[in-house]
This record gives structure tokens, sequence and C-alpha cells, in this order.
């Protein structure tokens, strides 16, 4: 009896041992599994826009230095990303008695201090990920930038007599201790930089994450350098930093123009600015211009006042420099009977320049006489365009307008291609409902994701008590009229282009059969098309407006004809 009790014993001390012993070695050989190349953007330290708004990833095979201490082993691996993995561990598994792994990681590879700088001086974006990680678990890595950035934006003016930028930062990086991420400067160090001229005037550069560091720009222009200190001090890692050098005051950012919209609309001050630090004067006017292009996100968005809301009057000067709005999207509110980026424009009014893309309601519904661009409009647009604008759901017999709702001013040079409406229902005038001013020489390109229901839907403008003079149609829209609805006693139209698959032109009133030249799918007719509307342009339009400039046409391959 006691034989077989000592043997029970002794196999269940074996078999403890062997699963103690097999435990020990599956623990020890567990492989590591690496995953994640997100790389979180610069937040913007004025706008508090988040990092997670600009994520961007690390490309496919390519390749980061590693470190890690404790559970998993590495001394600046060089792993490489294949197939959703980081590949290339040279002791590939879990250590169960190290405890807890912890990581540092960099992109791009860097050994040392020396390699995080380019040949002519200027500082890399190095990306690191600093995390931990429990016995077994997926490690994934989220990568952040060490360094801060700046970015200079120069107006144009300006900057077409700029030869190069000296940036001058007094800190450069001496050390880097590659396992923690701490780097430190030479006591005396110069990291200054050189950047030459670019058209575009926007120069971006990366300078350490430091407090209290004085740098400062030398603008080297064709007769004269310029000297401007950077008004900000402390720099953070992971954020964005702008300065703005211009001759004049105006818009250059997505805060700048938020600000505007407030202030514009009777605001005294708005986080600090008052309308004063966007207004020129120039010939006794008063001038907001636009200086950069602009996007938006959803949550700038939501801080965008429609300009003239509450049925107030956009008075001034509005020039777009053009440059572009992209990706607004206009809070509706009903507190103005017309609704659009500018609700309400006066006679002495002028919009120039500017080209507004993708821009959208938040709303599901929308009411009467609401637009993309202007919903009542008394003065001047010139030379601004809509690209792949959103209509809202509208309701039933509701008054809707790609561009503007209700004209009765002057639309001159202008555009509007690629709009989308989301419903179906209402009456849609592609580029205006009612023009009681002026059209001329535009350019619609209406190639509608839906074709609308109303019996009014018209691709120029539903009632016609204007001008429409040499205006190019590039699409076939069914159930549109091809000019408008209604033209009444007082509206002319002539020289309109429009795909020949029109049957309808105009439903009723005044009929011109001469205004209209209906034209064939070919490249002698594109050909045909732009030079009347050129010949129009040298013969009737600077006749008739002598104080206009126009912009003249030409053919080209892919969208028929179009403006030079």
């Amino acid at each position: 009896m006691r034989k077989g009790i000592l043997l029970s014993a002794m196999s269940l001390i074996l078999m403890t041992a062997c699963t103690k012993e097999n435990l020990t070695e599956n623990q020890d050989t567990l492989k590591v599994t690496i995953t994640g190349n997100s790389m979180s953007g610069f937040a913007n330290k004025e706008s508090k826009e988040s990092r997670a708004s600009t994520i961007s990833y690390i490309p496919e095979n390519e390749s980061i230095m590693f470190y890690s201490t404790g559970g998993v082993k590495a001394e600046g691996d060089i792993l490489t990303y294949e197939n959703g993995q980081w590949t290339g561990l040279k002791d590939n598994k879990w250590y169960v008695d190290e405890g807890t792994a912890n990581i540092t990681a960099y992109y791009p590879v860097i050994n040392n201090c020396n390699e995080l700088y380019y040949e002519n001086g200027e500082l890399k974006d190095v990306v690191c990920c600093k995390t931990t990680a429990n016995y077994g678990e997926n490690i994934n890595l989220l990568f952040n930038h060490i360094f801060a950035k700046l970015v200079v934006n120069i107006e144009n003016e300006l900057n077409n007599t700029v030869k190069s930028l000296n940036i001058n930062i007094p800190y450069k990086i001496s050390q880097i201790e590659l396992p923690s991420g701490i780097y430190s400067f030479d006591e005396n160090g110069n990291g200054n930089v050189i950047i030459d001229k670019n058209e575009e005037g926007k120069y971006e550069i990366f300078i350490p994450a430091c407090d209290d560091m004085d740098i400062s720009l030398d603008l080297v222009c064709e007769d004269k350098t310029s000297h401007a200190p950077i008004p900000n001090k402390n720099f953070q890692a992971g954020f964005e930093y702008t300065c703005n050098i211009h001759k004049g005051k105006g818009i250059y950012t997505t805060s700048d123009f938020i600000a505007f919209t407030h202030l514009i609309n009777g605001e005294q001050e708005y986080n600090g600015k008052t309308l004063e630090d966007y207004v020129t004067i120039k010939d006794g006017r008063n001038v907001y211009n636009l200086y950069r292009n602009l996007s938006f996100t959803d949550e700038k968005s939501a801080l965008v006042r429609r300009i003239g809301d509450y049925d107030k009057t956009f008075d001034d000067i509005f020039d777009g420099n053009n440059h572009t709005i992209d990706n607004l999207t206009l809070n509706l509110n009903k507190k103005s009977s017309n609704k659009g980026l500018f609700d309400k424009t006066s006679e002495t009014s002028i919009i120039r320049n500017l080209t507004i893309s993708n821009c959208k309601y938040n709303e599901s519904e929308v009411s009467d006489n609401t637009s993309l661009f202007i919903g009542m409009h008394y003065g001047i647009i010139e030379n601004c365009h809509i690209v792949n604008g959103t209509m809202p759901n509208e309701g039933e017999n509701l008054r809707i307008a790609g561009f503007i709702a209700n004209n009765f001013g002057y639309i001159i040079n202008c555009s509007i291609s690629g709009m989308s409406l989301n419903n179906k229902d209402g009456y849609h005038g592609i580029l205006t409902f009612n023009n009681n001013g002026h059209i001329i020489n535009c350019r619609i390109k209406g190639a509608l994701n839906k074709n609308s229901t109303g019996k009014m839907s018209s691709i120029i403008t539903t009632t016609n008590n204007g001008n429409i003079f040499n205006v190019f149609i590039e699409d076939y829209n069914a159930g549109f009229y091809g000019v408008c609805y209604t033209n009444t006693t007082k509206g002319q139209y002539y020289n309109c282009m429009i795909p020949n698959n029109y049957s309808k032109v105009i439903g009723s009133g005044n009929n011109n059969p001469e205004g209209v030249t209906l034209y064939s799918d070919t490249q002698e007719e594109y050909e045909s098309m732009a030079k009347s509307l050129n010949d129009w342009i040298d013969v009737e339009g600077k006749s008739k407006y002598p104080d206009l400039t126009f912009r003249k046409w030409k053919t080209d391959p892919t969208e028929k004809v179009i403006f030079e």
C-alpha cells in the first residue's frame, strides 16, 4: 500500500516538474509581434488642432531603429515594415522573468547626433515611439515628432523679391541618448540654416524642442536684407509654430479666417484679434487679403461664421489672391433669409480671385435661397470659382443654387464645376437661382450626380431678368433647362454655348434663338466655341463693358473649353 502511494507521489512530482519545465520552455521561446506604423502629425499651437487630425504612416519596406530592455531585448536593431509587421528583431523572444518591455524606436534610422542633420545643416524630421508592453502582448508602435516645426509664410508680393531666407537658431544638438531619446546642445552651438527661395512662399524647417530659445530671420531680398525676431521663445516637440511675414495685413491661416468671419460680423474681439489685424486700406477702401491656401477640418469649420449672417451686409473688398479655401463645412442657421459663405453683399462690395473647393453644409435640411458662395449679391464677383461643392438635403420646392442664390450684381470670369446634390427634390440653379444682374464670361461644368425633379431647374439660372453673355456649358444634365426656366421681357442672353443634347433651352418667356449655340462633341467644335467666346470679348464685351477685364478661352484635351 505504501509502495503504491510512494509511486503515485513520485509520478506527481515528475509530472509537475515536467509541466513547469515545458511551460518555461514555451515562455522563453514565445515570439515577439511588433505592429503599428502610424505617425501623429504636428499639432498647431495657435488653433489647438490635434496631432490626431493629421495621421500619416511609415511606408512599406522602410526601416526603424529599435531599442528595448526588460522582457524584450534589443540594442539598436534595424526593423523593416513588411505586410503589416516589423521584422528583423535579432533576439526575437520574450523573457518572462524580465518584466515589462521598455521600448524606444526611431524613424528614420539614426546612429548618432550627426545623422540628425542634412548636409546643408537642416534638422531632419525624426519621429520616435516610447512605449511599454507586458509579457506576451503585441507591441504596437505610434510615432511622435521629437522636434518642433517652424512654418514661415511670406506673402506673394514680398516673396517675389526674396533671394533666400536665413533662419538663425542658437542651438545645435551635440548629443543624443538613443535608448532614452534625450538630446542636449552645445553651449555655444549654432544651428543656422539658409533656405533658397521657393515660389509658393511657404518655408518649413524643423527646430529643437527647447524653452527660452531666441530664433530670428534674415530675409535676403533683391534690394536689402531685413531682420525679424520670432515672437515665440518656447518650442514643444510635435507642435507647429507659424510666422507670417508680409508687407500688409491679411489672412494667412485657418485661425485668421475664423477670426475674420467673427470680426467682420461685428464682434469687437476674437481670440485677442481685432478687425484691424486683417484690413489694409487701398484707395480709401477696406481690403481683406487671403495670402495662403486654407484647408479646414470639421472642427475648424464649426468655428466659422457665415460672412454677413443675421442679414448684415459685406461692403468691402475680399481678394483671394488666387488662393483656395478647401473642405469648408458651412454652418446653416436660419437667422438670415439668404445663405452662403457670404450671406449678403452690397453694391460697393468686390470679391475676386478666390476658389472654394469641396464646400458643403453640415445640416440635413436647408431653407430657401441657399447657395455655396453668396446668398444675395449686389456687388462684383470676379475670377471666383466653386469646385466640387455639395448641396445638402432640400425640401420639396425649395430654391437652391450652386454659386449665388439671388444675383443683382456682376459675375465675371467665374466658374462652377462638379456640384453634387444630396437630394434631387427642389428647384435648382447650377450657377444662380435668380439673375437680376449680369452673368458675363463664365463657365459651367455641371456634371451632377442627380437629376433634379423641380420643374424650374436650370443650368445658368432658373429665372433671368438681367443679362447673360458669353457662357460656356460643358455637360448635359437631363431634366434641366439649358439657359433658364423663365426669361422675362427684360432678360437677355447671348453667345451661350450649350451641348446639343439640350432640347430645352428656356421654358417660357422671351425666347432668343440667336442667343444660344448648340455644339457637338468634337475637337473642331470646341475650337470653334473657344473662338466664338473670344470674338465676343473683343467685339461686344469690350464695347458693352469697357471697365472690365475679360479672361480669354482655349481648348483643352480633357475639359473641352477652359479659361486661359
